[in-house]
């Protein structure tokens, strides 16, 4: 068995222990990892040792590069490194952040990543449409009010029409009634008025049966007619033959 012997690190002098620290940003670097028969311990890491191993050189060196995305670090691996990223990369990365943190749960992040500035603006454009398509139905229904109204004027304006026409009609249908009835009364009284004046007009009236063959024979006609008609007639034929002898 092999044994070592260490150096113990002396204070140095000259300086002041009181100095205030100052905080160096750290970059993450490549680490390498010895097999642990080469490992110094901690604190002595390039510090020569009194007896060196025997078997120098033949353990196992291992570099593990830790993963970084710092910008640097990218340029040194030959990436690429956008020059900006998007609001809602930010955001997500943040909720990422903070899971794994734990600061947030599940459902939390779930609630950030439907917040996000893309659902935001989605929302916001829906929320647009809404009321465009909102202001589209109050014009259309403005309108259909006026139409209604318009149409509403139109039919009092034609029931006003309809019940003066029927006034109207009614008086036609009166004025019709009462001449019906005068001419109803007048047929009534038309036999007696043309007796009376057949009576008071007899000469006239001989003069109208006689002023030629056919109103003659007409009025024989119509004397035929009557109940005693064919008497009068076979009365005026023997008073003509009479009167024809003298």
């Amino acid at each position: 068995m092999n044994f070592r012997a260490f150096n113990i690190p002396t204070k140095k002098t000259g300086g002041s222990s009181s100095a205030a620290p100052r905080t160096v940003p750290v970059q993450q670097e490549p680490v390498e990892i010895n097999s642990e028969e080469e490992t110094p311990p901690t604190g002595q890491a390039g510090r020569t040792t009194v007896n060196p191993p025997l078997d120098k050189g033949k353990g196992k060196v291992r570099t593990k590069h830790a993963a970084t995305t710092h910008p640097s670090a990218k340029r040194r691996r030959g990436e690429s490194v956008p020059a900006t990223e998007s609001l809602e990369e930010l955001w997500v990365k943040m909720g990422r952040k903070l899971k794994e943190m734990g600061e947030v749960g599940p459902e939390t992040l779930g609630k950030l990543a439907e917040d996000s500035p893309s659902r935001s603006l989605q929302l916001e454009e829906k929320l647009k449409r809404l009321e465009a398509h909102n202001r589209e139905l109050q014009d259309l229904t403005a309108r259909q009010l006026d139409e209604m109204a318009n149409l509403s004027a139109v039919a009092g304006r034609a029931n006003a029409e309809v019940l003066q026409l029927k006034q109207e009609n009614s008086l036609l249908m009166g004025e019709v009634s009462h001449l019906k009835e005068e001419a109803w009364v007048k047929e009534q009284e038309l036999p007696g008025r043309a007796r009376q004046w057949m009576e008071e007009n007899l000469v006239e009236a001989a003069r109208v049966l006689t002023s030629s063959e056919e109103r003659t024979m007409e009025g024989f006609k119509l004397l035929y007619r009557e109940e005693q008609g064919k008497e009068m007639i076979t009365h005026i034929g023997s008073y003509g033959f009479m009167s024809g002898q003298k």
